[in-house]
Parts: C-alpha cells; structure tokens; sequence
C-alpha cells in the first residue's frame, strides 16, 4: 500500500500525547506556564481565572469517571504521583492512617513494574497470578486466592499496560468487599480513561487514579486520585503538591497563598480535553471503537501465520481493548527497529523487575500496538499489518544472519 500522501508518511500507534505526531497539547501547557510566570504581576486576577479553570476541570474529570463526588477528586502530576500519595498517606497511628507500614498489600503480577519498587521495601506483597488468565471468572479467582483478612489493600490495573487485557474491576471488587468491607480498592486506570467506560458508581472501588497524557491526549504531569470516602480524602490534604490539588484545600488556604504550583496550572491547561471527552466523546469511549479497530488488526494477523503465534493479547471477547502485544523474543528489538524505520510508531516494553517479587513477577518484554478511534482509521489498520508482517520477516532474517 502506498504512503506517499501527508496523511500517510506514517502511522500512530503509541498512547502518549507528547509523542503524537498530529496534535499539540504542549500549546495549552504554554499559554498555563506563561500566565504563571506572570503570576506575580497580576496575582489576584490570575489566581481567580486560575480557580475556576481547575474546578471545571475537577468537575468534568468527575463527570468523565461517573461520580458526582466531584469534591472527592484530588489531582497530581501523575498515575505514579497519585499512586504516592496513596502509599504514602499514613500517620503515627493507625487511625490517622490509610496505609502502614508492613501492611498487607495484594498485587497482580501484570502491574507497570516501578509499582513493585515503590511498595515491596514498605510493606508485605502478596501477588495474584493473573498471567494467564483469559476470562473474568478466572480472573477474580486468582486475585481471591492470594487476599486473606489481613489485607488491606487490593491494587490493581483497569486495563493492563501490556497485554490491554480489560479486568472485570466491578466483580472483583464486590468479591474482595464480601470477603471483608475493611479490605481498601484502589485501581490504575491510566490505561482506561479515554478507552474503556469508566463508571465509578458501579464499580464499589475506595481509590481510582489516572491520568490525562494517554488515552485521552491531553497535557503531561496531570494525574489524579479519586477517593470515594470523605475521610480519605482528608487524609490526602497534607501531601497534596499545591494549594488547588483539591477543593477543600482551596478554601482553606485561599487567603495566604499567594502560588499555585505548576500541577495547577497543568491541570488549567487540561480542561478542554477533559470537556471535551466528558461531554461529546462519551459516547464512542461507551462504544469502544477502539477494540473494533484492535480486532480488525487481529483478524489480519490471524491470517499471517509467522506473526499470529506470537500474540500476547486476547484475541477476542469483552476483555480485549485498543492494545495488541506481540513477543517476538530475542527479536522484540529488531522487529521494533524495523517498524520504526517503517514510520511505525509503535511501543516495546522491556521491563525490570526489582529482585524480591522476581520469581513472581514475569519478565516479559512485548512489541505493543495501540489503536484508538480518535487518532486511527482502517488504513492504518491495513497499513501496520503489511509493516509488521514484512519487519517480522526481517527481523528473524537478521537474527538467523546473526546466528551462522
């Protein structure tokens, strides 16, 4: 197929809005780091405008997740900022605390590995081998079977990074809640918002956080924790990074600061992108068009038969997403070189994991393709097909040439 017109010098297949070729969410973050470099000049006029474009954007973020907790909303400079504020809301006792040290805490093995290294030295993992699980049921068995009564807390992801496997959140929530109502939920869903539905009404989870840089392309180093207990979120208040990161924090300190930080003025820069898929583009993510367009790839590579055996993702059902995976081994490298001097953009994960979860956690490296509705068409789908097939050919000619 020909790629000679602009619109095909290459094709997107990656989640990351500062690499995305074709838009430009770094125009918004300017215009917000202008008016803060200004700040001092015209403070009070700044901080009012400021204000209100956070609290639209806290209020849209809520209305995008399905809650009208909208107060309960706390922002950071992203997933793994959110993920540390959990982790690190604790006191000198247990009352004042979410979490403690030596906590039991219950992991699945398909986690963004840094989320091992950020909690195996301060508390007590246990992981659930989710690995090879296909379906919901088996799925929500394997979590199950590593909680006891002495856990309190159940983490994991909405969508896996790797594999785009989508958990059955709500059903293992109410497992977990059945077991014990004390047992805390908290859920990634960085790999979720502006792909899957995300309804926070239905899913009984005490803590979900995300953020906007992926699937909803929009500005870098805005992340949030949604915490569905008001207590919870008193407990946020010390840590949080600047005076706007929640509502009530506003109120209280509205009369003495006179700076909001940059995750402020991040999260200013990120209302229209968050409007927007809060309100018109609701509907598509309810649909899920990207799995349409991930299915329309497999359904192809199926038909290729030297790249269909190293698929990692599902290949169907409710359960598969926008993401598809592939393992090509001592290849991974060379099959993503490839696609990329193709004009593939396309991602390859190597991931290390940190030694005391290693005969627990696997070591998988995959190739990973990432479709969306919002910036893909059947022609990229056709497209990355015919590049993939013929890099994979290379790739492994390469590797035989390497080998004699």
């Amino acid at each position: 197929m020909s790629r000679k017109s602009a619109r095909y010098q290459g094709v997107y297949l990656d989640w990351a809005a500062d690499l995305h070729p074709e838009r430009a969410p770094r125009a918004a973050e300017r215009r917000w780091l202008e008016r803060q470099q200004n700040f001092t000049a015209d403070s009070s006029k700044c901080w009012q405008e400021l204000r209100g474009n956070v609290e639209k954007t806290r209020a849209a973020l809520a209305k995008l997740l399905r809650t009208r907790a909208v107060n309960n909303v706390v922002f950071s400079t992203g997933t793994l900022g959110a993920l540390q504020l959990l982790t690190q809301a604790f006191g000198m006792t247990r009352e004042e605390s979410i979490l403690f040290p030596g906590d039991e805490i219950v992991v699945t093995d398909c986690e963004f590995p840094i989320l091992y290294e950020l909690l195996c030295r301060r508390y007590t993992l246990k992981i659930a081998p989710i690995g090879r699980c296909s379906n919901p049921r088996e799925l929500t068995d394997a979590v199950m079977s590593v909680i006891t009564h002495n856990t309190r807390l159940a983490f994991f992801s909405h969508v896996l990074y790797r594999t785009g496997l989508l958990l059955p959140l709500g059903q293992i929530s109410d497992a977990v809640k059945t077991l014990s109502p004390d047992i805390l939920v908290a859920v990634d869903g960085s790999q979720a918002g502006g792909q899957v539905d995300v309804n926070l009404a239905r899913e009984h989870c005490d803590f979900y956080m995300g953020d906007t840089h992926k699937w909803l392309q929009g500005p870098n180093n805005v992340g949030f924790l949604f915490a569905s207990k008001a207590e919870h979120v008193e407990k946020l208040l010390p840590l949080t990074l600047n005076p706007l990161a929640t509502a009530q924090q506003y109120a209280r300190e509205r009369y003495s600061c006179t700076k909001s930080g940059v995750v402020a003025f991040a999260v200013a820069a990120a209302l229209g992108t968050i409007a927007d898929w809060s309100e018109s583009r609701h509907e598509d993510v309810l649909r899920n068009r990207n799995s349409r367009l991930s299915g329309a790839f497999l359904k192809r590579v199926q038909a290729v038969s030297h790249v269909s055996h190293y698929l990692v993702s599902p290949v169907d059902g409710d359960q598969r997403t926008g993401i598809v995976a592939f393992d090509f081994g001592s290849s991974n490298q060379r099959v993503h070189r490839r696609l990329k001097s193709r004009h593939v953009n396309c991602t390859i994960h190597e991931p290390i994991i940190p030694s005391p979860v290693a005969d627990q956690v696997q070591r998988q490296s995959v190739v990973r393709f990432a479709f969306s509705d919002r910036w893909n068409r059947q022609t990229d789908v056709d497209f990355a097909v015919e590049a993939l097939a013929a890099s994979v050919t290379e790739a492994m000619e390469d590797s035989a040439r390497a080998g004699s």
